[in-house]
């Protein structure tokens, strides 16, 4: 497909939808947020009249202490429970399957998941898969999901991606190898818990990685043209309150104030997201991801700034605005100049929280053919501010290329 016809096949359907997009209301979850307050989202969910509560967890989170008191509090708000822990570091079909066999089994009624984004992903698509009698890969794309799900709650241990407050899910399919990407507002947790106690367990690169994490989420769904006002006051808070928490935080990782405005950063990101979607780090960093096994939080901060200067020109503006906000520069500065401390700004981010920004498992005989799954990945859904072709995309991801392995 040349170029021109891409950008029509999907700039179209783009402008189409940024049109009727401030006329849609998503959901935004209420959240119970604060140190300990694990010990009072029983009474939270007790509201929903759940009485027998699928608990969808990680190995991580199954490894936890507070797992047994939570149960314990959950039984205090006549809450009977049950924990399905699942058997992949990522979710797979197999999984989600497995999960709905327990929840039908074992007579629920709601869902709870439990533990990193992956534990997210499970939960939501083993509540959309209890009430929608069809397989999850029929569920893929946009709005397929047509039955209200069971009452869905959120007790995430990380933070970065948003999927506790956003409205999409993903899940690798065993047999095929491929991603399964399902999005719907149904898929928003009715209530989500961020307690920085249960991120205890994060280092410092993990921290500062999902903060970046964090950060790539709201630059690019503000910069993108879905940016509705929710998009923009959403995706401004979320960078500001990164920009501000982030550096304090990886130096002191107990220090739960900033580790919560994280969190908080994440959800704002995860709504963000929702509204705006994803663009070129998102796309890119879970191809290298699935074609290499690298985390996705550590490629997001080594990409963001590589397609940052490669739209720059496109949403200069936007940039600049996203510079002021996070007290780069004065308004009296031109818009490139405050685009070019942003981006400078991330640069320096990186390096000081010591994250990688070369990778030795990426092969560069394998560049085109990465670029062109990117490229072929790219859609209507992608509403990106400058469309890059195969070329240029097979450039960014050379230059993160670890030249010295």
């Amino acid at each position: 497909m040349t170029m021109k016809i891409r950008k029509y096949a999907e700039r179209i359907p783009q402008y189409t939808a940024r049109a009727v997009l401030p006329l849609v209301k998503l959901p935004k979850p209420p959240v119970l947020s604060g140190v300990r307050m694990i010990r009072r989202f029983p009474e939270v969910i007790a509201m929903t009249d759940v009485r027998r509560l699928l608990i969808v967890c990680d190995k991580a989170a199954a490894e936890q202490p507070f797992l047994a008191q939570l149960k314990e509090d959950l039984a205090d708000q006549d809450i009977a429970s049950v924990v399905y822990t699942q058997e992949a570091d990522e979710p797979e079909l197999h999984d989600v399957y497995s999960a709905v066999d327990r929840y039908l089994s074992e007579l629920c009624d709601g869902v709870l998941g439990v533990g990193g984004a992956s534990a997210m992903h499970c939960a939501k698509l083993t509540a959309a898969r209890v009430t929608n009698i069809k397989p999850v890969p029929k569920m893929a794309g946009i709005g397929r999901v047509f039955h209200r799900l069971p009452p869905l709650f959120a007790v995430p241990m990380t933070f970065g991606s948003g999927c506790e407050s956003s409205t999409g899910a993903e899940v690798l399919d065993d047999e095929t190898g491929s991603r399964i990407t399902v999005i719907d507002p149904k898929l928003c947790p009715m209530a989500v818990c961020l307690d920085p106690e249960l991120t205890s367990a994060l280092s410092a690169e993990q921290t500062a990685a999902m903060g970046m994490e964090a950060l790539s989420f709201a630059i690019e769904a503000y910069t993108g043209l879905f940016d509705t006002d929710d998009v923009r006051t959403e995706a401004l808070d979320a960078s500001r309150m990164v920009f501000e928490n982030l550096k304090k935080n990886v130096a002191d990782l107990e220090d739960w104030h900033t580790r919560l405005n994280l969190q908080k950063a994440s959800v704002k990101a995860g709504e963000a997201f929702s509204r705006g979607m994803a663009g070129y780090t998102y796309a890119i960093a879970n191809v290298l991801s699935e074609a290499y096994e690298l985390p996705k939080a550590s490629l997001k901060a080594a990409i963001l700034p590589a397609v940052l200067a490669n739209s720059a020109d496109a949403c200069a503006g936007k940039l600049a605005e996203l510079a002021y906000n996070a007290g780069l520069g004065s308004e009296w500065d031109e818009d490139e100049e405050l685009a070019e401390a942003l981006i400078d700004r991330i640069h320096r981010m990186n390096a000081d929280l010591g994250l990688p920004t070369t990778f030795a498992e990426i092969r560069p005989g394998e560049v085109r053919e990465l670029a062109a799954q990117v490229v072929s990945e790219m859609n209507s859904a992608y509403p990106v501010p400058k469309l890059m072709d195969q070329t240029e995309v097979a450039d960014l991801i050379s230059g993160l290329i670890d030249l010295n392995a």
